[in-house]
């Protein structure tokens, strides 16, 4: 089911978004599979990629549904500062954690050290991939 929602996920960006922001968009994904696979290998012992990718697709759901849910809400035009900055970094480390709980059938310790990881992996590549984003 993860890899289902994957593939519907990359052919709805590739066909809606420019070519910059879907390359982009997938280099991150990309680069926070590698990152979950290194990280939940030295932690938890061997993961294949095809795992890391499930769990990061798992970990995708609840701040896909929180951003496609403020989008709805501000009628198009997001902006999303302070408070909710916070709370939409506390969604992805919370949906982080759980999918790595579930998908890596890991501990809740590991999961959430995997899930600190990446989480900061995740912002600093929005950050510094921000202008080719949006």
């Amino acid at each position: 089911m993860a890899y289902l929602f994957l593939t519907v996920l990359i052919v709805a960006i590739a066909a809606f978004a420019s070519l910059k922001f879907s390359l982009s968009l997938l280099a991150c994904v990309v680069i926070v599979t590698t990152v979950v696979k290194v990280t939940a290998t030295r932690l938890i012992g061997p993961v294949s990629i095809g795992a890391a990718a499930r769990s990061v697709a798992w970990a995708c759901v609840l701040p896909a549904l929180v951003l496609i849910a403020l989008v709805v809400s501000s009628e198009g035009k997001l902006a999303v500062d302070g408070i909710a900055a916070v709370l939409v970094l506390a969604a992805l480390f919370v949906s982080f954690v759980l999918g790595f709980k579930y998908s890596l059938d890991a501990a809740f310790g590991a999961s959430a050290a995997i899930a600190l990881v990446s989480t900061v992996v995740s912002v600093g590549l929005l950050v510094l991939l921000k202008p080719l984003l949006f």
